[in-house]
């Protein structure tokens, strides 16, 4: 039977010295609230959560107890202009449990499922099964982060001429300006390049034959065109570029796992710039992925990291 618990910070905090031993990744570890009085422990009362000594009743005891100690987790942080959820489920051997955090407290749900946060996404990306581009890369990271340099400027320029009632005729962008835009990466939820340099925890500067020699392996890839030394993007590449305007949505998924009393993480960041401009990018290894991908693969993908149990080492 589902079960649901709403605990403050306070009463978090104080339930998490119940159990004696906490795993690195232990809610009671992270959250740490002073300031707990007799009324939170008379609301825990009436909840059937502790008895007047303080034992904690048999109700809620396995999931308390679980947070305690969990194996791994998966934390969802979707965003949305000033809108914002994130929500952690952790797992320990079968057992899972969900909680979403707000201001002013936690929601614990037990057994975790999915739907609730894939319902939720859904009536913000919607469900269609169609796709606005069928760019697919894999590229090195530092080649990757300066493809999603070429495509904020190809982006800017084009809502440029859209706000501005212009007709567009783009000149593509010159090594130099590439250059300086790559070494010039501020924290902007807009940029392409700053999605990719969080995915990858940042990139480092760039050299201009660095440059040099990342153009020309887009040129082989058919990804740029060169003319006159002015650089801009072509096919695929053209056609994400110029739908991408504006990030409406991101998604940041974060799975971990701890073995042998280490934490190993992998994430990955999904953007949305219109109902049928998704785009999932994945760091892994050196390389990072860029996809296109309709809402409804998105929502498959989500349900599928949340139903399964953490698995990246």
């Amino acid at each position: 039977m589902a079960k649901e618990l709403k605990l403050n910070y306070r009463q978090l905090s104080w339930l998490g010295n119940a159990f004696e031993k906490h795993s690195i990744i232990s809610p009671y570890k992270l959250i740490r609230v002073d300031g707990f009085d007799e009324k939170d422990k008379d609301d825990l009362i009436n909840m059937g959560v502790v008895d007047s000594e303080n034992k904690v009743l048999a109700e809620y005891f396995s999931e308390l107890q679980m947070m305690a100690a969990p194996q791994g987790y998966v934390e969802t942080v979707f965003k949305r202009g000033p809108i914002e959820a994130r929500k952690m489920v952790y797992s320990k051997d079968d057992q899972k449990i969900s909680l979403a955090y707000a201001k002013e407290g936690i929601v614990i749900n037990s057994p975790s499922t999915a739907e609730g946060i894939t319902n939720f996404m859904r009536e913000y990306t919607g469900g269609s099964s169609l796709t606005g581009s069928d760019l697919e890369l894999e590229l090195p990271t530092r080649d990757m982060y300066l493809f999603a340099v070429l495509a904020d400027l190809y982006r800017r320029d084009v809502f440029k001429s859209y706000a501005e009632e212009e007709a567009f005729f783009y000149k593509g962008f010159t090594k130099k300006e590439l250059l300086d835009a790559a070494n010039s990466t501020r924290k902007n939820s807009q940029s392409l390049a700053y999605h990719v340099y969080a995915v990858t925890g940042g990139t480092g500067l760039y050299e201009s034959e660095e440059v040099e020699a990342i153009l020309s392996a887009f040129e082989k890839k058919g990804l740029v065109k060169n003319e006159n030394g002015a650089y801009s993007p072509v096919g695929e590449a053209l056609l994400f570029s110029g739908n991408f305007l504006v990030v409406e949505n991101t998604l940041d998924i974060v799975i971990g796992q701890i073995q042998d009393n280490i934490l190993y993480r992998s994430g990955i960041t999904i953007l949305q710039a219109g109902p049928l401009d998704l785009a999932y990018l994945e760091h892994s290894q050196g390389t990072v992925t860029l996809q296109c991908m309709s809402a409804q693969s998105v929502l498959s993908i989500i349900q599928n990291i949340l139903d399964s149990k953490p698995n990246i080492i």
